[in-house]
């Protein structure tokens, strides 16, 4: 325990650190409550407990303002120590002690359905004689037996006539006397089954909700021993949210979740690779980064087709745009330029615009931007210049060289609420 004197109120030891972008403070348990006398909507769970925070690294940085996806890998690690993990396995032994007591419970429950069962086979079967008057059918049978070796054919005449006519005595006569007799029963029984919760099989309903239990804190347990690690963006925290923010305005729509579908440092920096994960995807956030380290990417809501030629796909909604997060900037569809959003050829990687604003080669070192052709291009705006031949020249604007020379790429498939 580390006892750090207070220097603003003596006698009292630090206890917590308040840190925001501005400052840093130690703080006490006095200086705790002068917080919450300035400020009672003070969000107490932002301060880091010292003791804690000197034990465990991983807590610490979960309690930083860094990157939401890192922070919360290892807040999942600090979370889950040995004493937590521990007291879990305990819940597990007692669930599983549960459930063994469970299981000879249900035995005895099967064992006594079973005697239910052949109890109730036992009355039928009585009843079930009474009303066919069964002994009339042994007595004819029987007196065939008595006859032994003096049986004779005119006996066994009499004797097949005698159980015809019992037969359809049985057939005409008693079979809506079983049906009552058979529902009378029914009904008997299951008033019983409803008296005694033993017969409704409520141990085996019982073991079957322990193992739906275990099942389930087995699946969490183990995604404590499993956090997800933080993804690796090209993109900073903050241009990340810029470009999710631009796509959901666009759209009109929340968007769900960002699915990372192809990686060029672990699927293939080329045309072939590119298509074979992206052909017929449509939504796709692209980002790129060069050999000089310049970030830039384009977003498109069209589907991309693998084509032999060159397909212009439009985009009437105008939510196609291109961007460079070393300029800040964005660069959306030119007013009249719908009809050359995105264009899609096998040969070649990913192509934003008609001009091309944006063309990545098939071996994802070659290509070009003509930024200003389909997207708004600021460079042009401040000269007022939108001349045909000026926005046919190749730039560095996008690439900060005039290849685009990829180094890595990330595409990510945007999935809508």
């Amino acid at each position: 325990m580390y006892k750090i004197p207070c220097y603003k109120h003596e006698g009292s030891y630090v206890q917590f650190i308040n840190t925001d972008k501005e400052k840093t403070q130690f703080i006490c348990d006095q200086c705790q409550q002068d917080l919450f006398d300035l400020n009672p909507n003070f969000n107490f769970q932002n301060l880091i407990n010292l003791n804690r925070g000197l034990k465990s690294p991983e807590f610490l940085f979960s309690k930083l303002e860094v990157s939401g996806d890192i922070r919360n890998f290892f807040g999942e690690y600090s979370k889950h120590d040995d004493i937590s993990l521990n007291n879990q396995i305990k819940q597990f032994e007692s669930l599983i002690t549960e459930i063994q007591n469970g299981f000879i419970k249900m035995i005895d429950e099967l064992q006594q359905n079973i005697k239910l069962f052949l109890d109730t086979k036992q009355i039928i079967r009585l009843d079930l004689e009474q009303i066919i008057k069964f002994n009339d059918f042994k007595q004819i049978m029987n007196k065939l037996v008595e006859l032994g070796d003096s049986i004779n054919p005119k006996a066994i005449e009499q004797a097949e006539t005698d159980v015809h006519q019992y037969f359809q005595y049985i057939s005409k006569d008693c079979k809506q006397l079983l049906i009552e007799n058979i529902q009378e029963n029914y009904q008997r029984n299951k008033q019983k089954i409803k008296n005694e919760e033993t017969f409704m099989f409520s141990q085996f309903k019982r073991l079957e909700s322990l193992f739906q239990s275990i099942i389930f804190k087995h699946n969490e347990f183990t995604k404590q021993l499993q956090p997800i690690p933080p993804k690796s963006y090209i993109l900073s925290d903050q241009f990340y949210d810029r470009i999710i923010s631009q796509i959901e305005i666009k759209s009109k729509k929340k968007i769900l979740d960002s699915n990372l579908i192809f990686k060029g440092s672990r699927d293939g920096l080329n045309a072939n690779s590119f298509w074979k994960c992206c052909n017929q995807k449509s939504n796709l956030l692209m980002i790129f980064k060069s050999y000089n380290k310049s970030i830039f990417g384009g977003y498109s809501p069209c589907k991309w087709v693998g084509e032999q030629y060159i397909t212009h796909i439009s985009d009437p909604t105008y939510s196609t745009f291109l961007f460079s997060q070393d300029k800040n900037e964005i660069y959306d569809q030119k007013d009249g330029f719908q009809n050359s959003a995105i264009c899609c050829n096998i040969q070649g990687g990913p192509i934003f615009g008609a001009g091309h604003d944006l063309y990545i080669g098939n071996d994802f070192v070659d290509g070009y931007s003509k930024l200003g052709r389909t997207f708004k291009n600021p460079q042009l705006q401040q000269k007022n210049v939108w001349s045909f031949m000026e926005t046919q020249e190749q730039s560095s604007y996008l690439f900060g060289q005039l290849t685009p020379n990829i180094v890595e790429c990330q595409i990510f498939e945007i999935t809508f609420q």
